[in-house]
């Protein structure tokens, strides 16, 4: 963490914010920070993010991922700047209401709702129906930007959409 802050600090002093998303998954299971429980994690989660803030970072957005049933895990409102979610278990593009739903109940409605990793993105038409209105969404690389999981002309399709902003848009 010290080495680590070092390299914050530098970006910090340059103005660039980080969307900043430690220990993911966590209730998977599947990574080190996760096997020893909830418990345990939120201590690790507290610790670096007051570490890193006692040593004076302050470029960090802070990204929670959650697997979606798993509030147990959340370190709590004054550490998760935005809540995520990692979502392989789509077959098409439709929305994903009830994991959206999950998110906003485990932070009570207080913050940002973020796809942070994904397979198939779902539609936005889709969403907007659905009312799982992501902040932002991020597949996986990979083969996850082309068929059979995104096409060229979906994504040509969702990227022309009036309701998505992308770095085009931006001054």
């Amino acid at each position: 963490l010290d080495a680590l802050s070092t390299i914050l600090l530098a970006l910090q002093e340059e103005h660039i914010a980080l969307l900043w998303r430690p220990l993911h998954e966590a209730s998977g299971g599947w990574f080190w920070w996760g096997t020893s429980g909830a418990a345990q994690y939120k201590k690790l989660w507290v610790y670096m993010f007051n570490y890193l803030k006692d040593k004076g970072v302050n470029n960090l957005i802070w990204v929670w991922t959650c697997q979606g049933d798993d509030e147990i895990w959340y370190p709590g409102d004054e550490y998760v700047d935005v809540i995520s979610f990692d979502c392989y278990h789509t077959e098409d593009h439709s929305s994903i209401k009830s994991d959206f739903d999950a998110l906003v109940t485990i932070s009570k409605g207080h913050k940002i709702v973020a796809l942070s990793e994904c397979g198939r993105v779902p539609d936005i038409n889709e969403m907007l129906a659905g009312g799982d209105l992501w902040s932002w969404f991020m597949p996986w690389n990979g083969e996850y930007m082309e068929e059979p999981y995104n096409s060229e002309t979906f994504w040509q399709e969702q990227m022309s959409s009036e309701f998505v902003i992308s770095r085009d848009d931006l001054p």
